[in-house]
């Protein structure tokens, strides 16, 4: 495929080196701001985002005269100055602008994070930057058909010209690994949309049931977790902190999880997690590993076939779900065949790949 690559924020995230591996890497303008000098406060992050303009705009130049980008230039979220840039000149060297609209500003900052209220007026702004960055975009991709809902219904964006394309998560080669007991493992950021606390409830109900739990991973709510599973004297849970991967221990995500029954995925009930699957689920289904997560929009519409979903943010009825399934080999297994099946057909690097390509050749002029 021939396109390039034009990012100031983070081009490290797992969907960003998708695009990455797949471009014309010598055609690329790609400035990491964001990827180790991301900040808590937003208005910091504005800042470096905004400081950088002078050095950007001539090393942009320089690709224009030079005419260094291909006729396609894929670019990350958020991406308004790049898309602004690209558009200003588009006239002069026609190149086709696709945005990546893995998330929305509005989404994130208003509705998933709540670091402004909806009453705040930079609440309109963050949706007005959504719906321009649509609009001065000849092409959009999303992760999800509900993501391209939520923009058309819920920002006003013109979505006629936006394509779905799904993350997808490598695939390590699972090597068969003897479950010594009832495990069932957690892996991710210990943020509210995850809904942790609602697998710490479980825990509790199954605390008898010689069912046990790993929790990997660290992040804003780490602390009050591991406090409250303290106080409450649940020793069914480990909670392991942060670790790799993959490595060259036996201390990482893929050899605690492929040696657990069951993978869990998140249980909020936030607007996001209704509209993206969350990946430590596409992690899971390249081990081949049985899922529970909670019943979201996306989730219900795509993957309940193989997925057992419940009720977000209520913790017996997971712990209940939980004690339903992991003592029933036969549907863990067809749960893992199932899952792993749909992983390659669409969360693959041969899927993406096949995908990408498709959308780059859609309705162009080439």
């Amino acid at each position: 495929m021939s396109y390039s690559i034009f990012s100031l924020t983070n081009s490290e995230s797992e969907r960003s080196k998708n695009f990455l591996m797949n471009s014309s890497k010598y055609r690329n303008l790609v400035i990491d701001l964001m990827s180790k000098n991301k900040h808590r406060n937003l208005i910091i992050n504005l800042f470096i985002y905004l400081s950088f303009l002078p050095f950007t705009l001539i090393v942009f130049l320089g690709m224009i005269l030079f005419n260094r980008f291909e006729k396609k230039v894929i670019i990350f979220f958020p991406g308004i100055i790049e898309v602004a840039l690209l558009k200003v000149f588009k006239p002069l060297i026609k190149r086709d602008i696709f945005f990546d609209a893995f998330t929305s500003m509005y989404l994130t900052l208003v509705s998933d994070r709540d670091k402004v209220s909806k009453k705040n007026p930079i609440s309109n702004l963050l949706r007005w930057f959504d719906r321009i960055v649509f609009k001065l975009s000849d092409y959009q991709i999303v992760e999800t058909n509900e993501m391209k809902n939520y923009f058309e219904s819920e920002i006003g964006a013109d979505t006629s010209c936006t394509f779905i394309l799904s993350t997808t998560r490598k695939e390590f080669e699972c090597i068969e690994e003897q479950i010594l007991d009832n495990r069932v493992a957690f892996w991710g950021n210990f943020a509210s949309m995850h809904g942790i606390e609602y697998i710490v409830e479980a825990a509790a109900f199954l605390k008898e049931d010689n069912i046990n739990f790993d929790l990997i991973g660290d992040g804003e709510n780490y602390l009050k977790i591991k406090e409250k599973i303290m106080n409450e004297n649940l020793t069914n849970i480990k909670v392991h902190g942060f670790l790799p991967y993959i490595d060259d221990t036996q201390n990482n995500i893929f050899s605690i999880a492929t040696k657990s029954k069951i993978c869990l995925g998140t249980f909020s009930n936030t607007v996001k997690n209704n509209l993206v699957i969350p990946h430590k689920i596409i992690e899971a289904l390249s081990m081949s590993k049985p899922v529970i997560t909670s019943s979201t929009i996306h989730v219900e519409n795509n993957l309940s076939d193989f997925i057992e979903v419940v009720e977000p943010e209520n913790g017996e009825k997971l712990a209940k779900k939980i004690k339903e399934i992991i003592y029933n080999d036969e549907k863990l297994k067809k749960m893992s065949s199932l899952g792993y099946e749909y992983f390659k057909k669409n969360f693959s690097e041969e899927s993406f790949h096949t995908r990408l390509s498709n959308i780059l050749k859609s309705n162009l002029n080439d």
